[in-house]
């Protein structure tokens, strides 16, 4: 129930704005940006990695942040993830696989990896040791966002925030410590789009 009402709220702090060609850049609190969407986001933190994280999902399977934002309204973030692998790989809508399969949580756990993997170009091995140390999900995209902002070690920010460390205090602490400034372009993803077809309805 309080998931569902925390989700109705992103919605309504959520303004959508489509902004064609660039890629996802992240400030926590602030704004998330995706290709093809702009998301402004005024809320706080929680929600605001909420809305960070739609809105890598919506960049990596090619599809607009409205619906993905709608899609998670009746699933959980990270079972979208499995299904639209799984719409992708069989060619079935992706509101048949939320009705007709079961996904277990090794299954979504899998998926989230790979996504995590192929979106932000970092190893399994790495993801599957951040949820280990006990990090969620949206703690470790939010983490990339910020590793991807201000050029450092995604370990570093990680270990920061399993130690309990606030984003603010981690950004601050990155900020200091930043390289030097990279030439403009596009940040975040990596490597190419999904590439399959997701298709949503029947």
């Amino acid at each position: 129930m309080l998931k569902t009402m925390l989700k109705w709220m992103v919605a309504g702090l959520v303004s959508l704005t489509l902004l064609l060609g660039m890629a996802l850049a992240a400030v926590p609190g602030a704004q998330a940006m995706a290709a093809g969407a702009k998301l402004k986001v005024r809320a706080d933190r929680d929600n605001a990695a909420e809305a960070i994280f739609l809105a890598a999902l919506a960049d990596y399977f090619d599809i607009d942040t409205k619906v993905v934002l709608d899609l998670s309204k009746e699933c959980d973030d990270e079972d979208l993830i499995h299904v639209f692998y799984r719409s992708g790989e069989t060619g079935r809508p992706v509101r048949r696989i939320m009705r007709e399969e079961r996904r277990d949580h090794v299954r979504k756990r899998e998926s989230f990896i790979r996504f995590v993997s192929d979106y932000y170009g970092v190893s399994k091995g790495k993801v599957r040791k951040w949820l280990n140390r006990g990090l969620t999900p949206k703690e470790i995209v939010v983490g990339l966002d910020i590793a991807d902002e201000y050029d450092v070690d995604p370990d570093k920010v990680m270990e920061m925030r399993a130690k309990g460390q606030s984003w603010d205090k981690i950004r601050k602490h990155v900020d200091n410590r930043r390289r030097p400034p990279r030439p403009r372009g596009p940040k975040h993803r990596r490597g190419p789009r999904y590439g399959k077809k997701i298709i949503i309805n029947f």
